[in-house]
């Protein structure tokens, strides 16, 4: 009889190994989230952080900003602004949160620390805020001044207009952001020299014995009226008691003497002074005479004579005989600005120099032939001086440039902790501070 086969029993199957590896997924699922979310809500407080961080950055700034406007406003004593009590102002204007204080350093030197909040999160800055003499140089060479061979002999005198003689032994600079030569011996005793050679100081461009060498370059003011080239021409007037021949202004009339309005002037052509001038009446500009020469490229070249005045007085009247000691020529009645790269002065030799009271900007131009024999009453600023022969220039500085100056920059800037003064000692709390304190709380 045949066998039969028995059904096979089916063990059930054993599960808790598969629950096992699912709550271990599960787990590690979970894990990863919770990690993934915090990373995720740390990373948005960090963001959130330096959004506030860079906002309060920008408060700070604008806390210097306003340092800027108040020096304008002729401060002459620490001061700060901010909710302290004894602050000159108890905020920013525009700048909730924000206070700093300025500290006098000298009259053209200031130290301004500033601090800026957002949501809580400080930021300080600090930095130097000076100014300089918009001229300080007698005579500046953007790329040379050869003082060397018979221009050794020139004359450097100061005076100060209205207050009594040239002084032949006041001190006067010249200076260079190119190239200074000398003999030997240096430059006559009351006068200093300075070479400015760029980023990093060396002894290329000083060729001058005793002159100084300095970091940077010296920036005249600029050769062009106020808001050009974004006002139209029509914006300024025409070029003054003038008339257009032959490509050239021709200024005064021969033989006479021709008084100039005080005014902002424009002229687009070579400048040729064919008669004697001098100040008008008037308070435009603050009576002041701004010739501003601003030559196409057309005209602009090196072989371009861009202003002459042979044999003539320009803001300088010799009336019976030497100029009256207390009337020196005021150099701000007349100032000359050019864009020109050409000459300044012509070839026409000795016999036609002139004698100018006034500043001359002419960082492009070049000094030669009766530019180099003439008197100059005031500043003169050109691209290269290198003049041989007699007789040799005379310039007589107006000591009142220097006390001219220019507009508030500001230098090392620093960001700092809210609570740090690099130069020693805390200078900031978010509760009060006052100028000159040492101490601080609640940082």
């Amino acid at each position: 009889m045949p066998l039969k086969r028995l059904p096979s029993k089916i063990r059930p199957r054993d599960e808790r190994g598969d629950m096992l590896i699912a709550v271990a997924v599960l787990m590690i699922i979970l894990i990863m989230g919770t990690t993934l979310m915090a990373r995720t809500v740390a990373n948005v407080d960090v963001v959130t952080h330096q959004e506030n961080f860079s906002g309060a950055l920008a408060n700070a700034d604008a806390g210097l900003s306003d340092a800027l406007f108040q020096l304008d406003q002729g401060r002459s004593a620490s001061f700060c602004v901010g909710p302290p009590s004894g602050c000159a102002e108890a905020s920013v204007p525009g700048a909730a949160g924000v206070e700093y204080r300025a500290i006098l350093v000298n009259n053209n030197q200031w130290k301004v620390q500033s601090l800026g909040s957002l949501h809580g999160v400080p930021h300080g800055i600090q930095s130097t805020v000076s100014r300089a003499a918009l001229f300080p140089f007698a005579m500046f060479g953007k790329n040379l001044l050869d003082y060397r061979g018979n221009i050794n002999q020139a004359t450097f005198d100061s005076y100060t207009q209205g207050s009594g003689p040239v002084n032949p032994s006041g001190q006067v600079q010249v200076g260079s952001d190119g190239t200074l030569y000398c003999n030997a011996g240096g430059l006559p005793a009351n006068v200093s020299g300075t070479v400015f050679e760029g980023n990093s100081a060396s002894t290329t461009g000083n060729q001058c014995p005793g002159a100084t060498t300095a970091t940077g370059s010296w920036n005249p003011p600029p050769v062009y009226p106020p808001g050009y080239p974004n006002n139209s021409l029509n914006a300024y007037q025409g070029c003054p008691d003038s008339v257009l021949a032959g490509g050239v202004y021709q200024m005064g009339t021969p033989g006479q003497l021709t008084y100039v309005t005080p005014g902002i002037y424009l002229c687009d052509a070579p400048v040729l002074v064919v008669g004697d001038l001098a100040l008008g009446s008037g308070s435009n500009n603050n009576g002041e005479v701004q010739i501003y020469i601003d030559l196409p490229s057309t005209l602009n070249t090196t072989a371009t004579t861009d202003w002459d005045a042979p044999g003539l007085n320009v803001n300088y009247e010799p009336s019976g005989g030497s100029f009256p000691a207390n009337l020196y020529p005021d150099a701000y009645d007349f100032q000359w600005y050019s864009n020109g790269v050409g000459n300044f002065g012509s070839t026409s030799g000795s016999s036609n120099s002139f004698t100018i009271g006034g500043i001359i900007d002419a960082p492009g131009a070049y000094l030669i032939g009766d530019g180099c024999k003439s008197t100059y009453y005031g500043a003169l600023i050109i691209n290269t001086l290198s003049c041989n022969g007699g007789p040799n220039l005379t310039i007589n500085f107006d000591s009142n440039l220097t006390t001219d100056m220019g507009p508030w920059g500001v230098s090392a800037y620093t960001e700092v902790g809210a609570c740090q003064d690099t130069s020693g000692g805390a200078w900031l709390t978010h509760s009060s501070w006052m100028p000159g304190q040492n101490t601080s709380s609640g940082c």
